[in-house]
Order: structure tokens, then sequence, then C-alpha cells
């Protein structure tokens, strides 16, 4: 009976210190911070999403335009999305990943484009409590130059 004591005493104190080693490790290593997307089946209301900013550099010559898509910089405080859903209008050109939830998950830049290649998005900008703001285009058109 003792040793069955003993086992749960020390399994306690074995247990305590091993809590409190994971707690010191916890503030050593840093942590990422995954940020969850609100609901996304608010109702949608007529207020416009704020446009998405869309970049075009050449990187390399000879590669083609490379455009990159950026989370807006000027909002109104009270419709400021969390999170956004981006949909390409443009043959051949997807947005991977669609949904942008606080800036965490832009879609790598899109590269290959051609010189004066119309570029057309569809973005829905979403509240933090789900609502949806209007569906706003974005069009932009890469360099009439070749990269």
């Amino acid at each position: 009976m003792l040793d069955v004591i003993a086992i749960a005493v020390l399994g306690g104190i074995a247990s305590a210190l091993l809590s409190g080693a994971g707690k010191a490790l916890e503030e050593l290593v840093p942590t990422t911070t995954t940020v969850a997307p609100p609901p996304l089946d608010g109702p949608t209301i007529e207020v416009p999403s704020p446009a998405i900013g869309i970049g075009s550099v050449c990187m390399r010559t000879g590669a083609g335009w490379q455009v990159g898509l950026q989370w807006p910089r000027q909002v109104d405080p009270a419709f400021a999305p969390v999170a956004y859903e981006v949909t390409s209008w443009t043959e051949g050109i997807t947005v991977d990943p669609a949904l942008w939830v606080d800036r965490a998950n832009l879609p790598e830049p899109i590269t290959g484009i051609a010189p004066n290649t119309p570029l057309n998005f569809v973005v829905q900008g979403i509240l933090a409590d789900g609502t949806r703001l209007a569906l706003t285009p974005v069009s932009r058109t890469t360099p009439d130059r070749p990269c």
C-alpha cells in the first residue's frame, strides 16, 4: 500500500516539474499566432469594399511581369475588413489563397505576366462580425513594355 502511495506522490511531483519546465520553455520559444477567419456567412451591406493594391515589378528580364496583391492601407475604421475574399476575372490567373485573413496569408505573387495584360479582380471585405461589404472590382494593366 505504501508503494502505491509513494508512486502516486512521485508521479505528482514529476508531473508538476514537467508542467513547470513546459511553461518555462513556452516563455523562451516564440509562438506564432494564427488568426481565425471571421464568420463567413454574414449579411452583405451596400458599402464598397476597400480596394486592394495591385503592384507589378520586373524581377528578372525576360521572365515576364510579377504581380503582387496588397492589403489596403487606408480604410474607414467603421468598415475595416479583417478578411478579404479575392477572385480573379482574368483568364488564366488565379488568386490562391482566395481568402485573406488579417494580412496573414496574402497570395504569392503571380509571375510571368505579359506586357499590357489587363488584370481584373473582384474583392469583398469581411468585417469581424461576418458582415460582408459590397463586391468591388479592382483593375490594373501591366506596363506596356516587356520585362
